[in-house]
């Protein structure tokens, strides 16, 4: 009986040393655990944190973004109808030029009449007056 409950001792202490040991090794795990969590936790919000900033910058980015297509856009537009002003003014500017080279042929074709019709006044003048002479020499 001796032997036995000094065997059950035996085993007892036994267990309790490995109780004791397990219970230090979950000690040690855990306190690594919740060490390895809170760099985790860490880094996690590290890494929030930064997508939060890339997302704001992505966002900023996107309003210069359309801004400038925008801007890109009127311009764009402008061009056009500057382009569009630009032919329409070409193209008057051609009528103009043509109307003015007819207008410069009628004046020429009018200057012509006029020269003969003063040449034609002063063949009329000249003969009134021959026929003022005769008939003064002839009173």
């Amino acid at each position: 009986l001796k032997s036995k409950v000094e065997f059950f001792y035996s085993l007892d202490t036994i267990i309790n040393d490995i109780e004791i040991k397990h219970a230090e090794k979950i000690d040690k795990i855990t306190k690594e655990s919740s060490c390895e969590i809170s760099e985790l936790k860490s880094k996690v919000a590290h890494l929030e944190s930064n997508m939060l900033k890339i997302q704001s910058e992505k966002s900023h980015a996107e309003t210069l973004y359309n801004e400038y297509k925008e801007q890109c856009d009127t311009l764009q537009n402008k061009y056009e109808s500057l382009r569009n002003t630009s032919i329409a003014l070409a193209a008057s500017l051609s009528k103009s030029e043509e109307q003015t080279w007819q207008v410069q042929l009628l004046l020429t074709a009018k200057e012509s009449e006029v020269n003969e019709l003063k040449g034609s006044a002063m063949k009329t003048t000249d003969e009134l007056n021959k026929q003022q002479l005769i008939i003064q020499v002839e009173k």
